[in-house]
């Protein structure tokens, strides 16, 4: 089951989905803050809902398709767990009710220190890490042309989900 926002953990539910996997991808109604070319691009072979499970009704009603779905991995990529947690999808919670489920998050700078809740878009993590200074070659810092870091860690986000299946 994949709650991904934007591209890195969409890419780990669709590279899943390419191998086999029934994935379903859960968003909600009032955050879709996708293009509509990134929807189709990185949500190919999942079947969709759209449900906001921030009230009580929507919390109950995605326990039930959980339920019904019974998922042997969750893909996730919030800003932090505490988002994860204030939606009832912390390791924790899910665990509770899933103990054997594979719980895969992705977030741009880690679970820990100052930088875990800052927003990790494709451009800003180039900036940070000096990508966009090398591919300037000593000029104007320029973006990549393609989202390299946000489809490299979808890669490795289902390699590890893979990894934990395998377990």
């Amino acid at each position: 089951i994949d709650f991904s926002r934007v591209i890195a953990g969409a890419m780990a539910a669709r590279l899943l989905a390419e191998l086999g996997a029934e994935v379903l991808s859960v968003t909600s109604p009032t955050l879709l803050d996708w293009a509509l070319s990134f929807h189709l691009l990185f949500n190919a072979g999942k079947r969709s809902v759209t449900l906001d499970f921030t009230t009580p009704e929507g919390k109950q009603t995605l326990w039930a398709l959980l339920e019904k779905f019974q998922p042997d991995a969750l893909v996730l990529n919030y800003r932090s767990l505490e988002v994860a947690q204030a939606a009832g999808l912390d390791p924790t919670t899910v665990r509770g009710r899933f103990p054997g489920l594979v719980y895969s998050y992705l977030n741009g700078y880690g679970i820990t220190g100052e930088w875990q809740i800052r927003p990790a878009f494709e451009q800003v993590v180039q900036a940070v890490t000096g990508i966009q200074t090398t591919y300037g070659q000593g000029g104007r810092p320029r973006l990549l042309p393609i989202p390299i870091l946000d489809i490299g860690s979808g890669l490795l986000g289902a390699y590890a989900a893979l990894l934990g299946l395998y377990k």
